[in-house]
């Protein structure tokens, strides 16, 4: 399913983890320029991991659905709760770790 979006976008991502299922769920948002509601998801990654794993899984599943999606021409601003995250993904530097090639990809 395509969905034609122009302009700028703002992508809400978190996660959270379910014990007991041994996944990672994590959910997506995307709401426009004026701040309206446009997309929702929700999806679940296992098996359980470190949480600046989990946090970079969860950008990469946005990213991947943004791509699925067909937006391509939009600016996004992608809004997370973890400072590792959001440095990692700005300064990049070799990092062999599981995190690292998640940030790397």
């Amino acid at each position: 399913m395509a969905t034609t979006i122009t302009g700028h976008v703002k992508c809400n991502i978190d996660t959270s983890f379910a014990e007991p299922l041994n996944k990672i769920m994590i959910g997506i948002c995307i709401r426009d320029e004026e701040d309206i509601f446009v997309l929702a998801k929700t999806t679940s990654v296992s098996p359980m991991c470190l949480v600046p794993v989990r946090e970079a899984s969860c950008l990469v599943k946005a990213l991947e659905w943004l791509s699925d999606m067909f937006f391509y021409n939009v600016d996004v601003d992608f809004v997370l709760d973890s400072k590792v995250i959001m440095y990692a993904f700005n300064h990049c530097r070799a990092n062999v770790s599981e995190f690292g090639q998640i940030i790397s990809a």
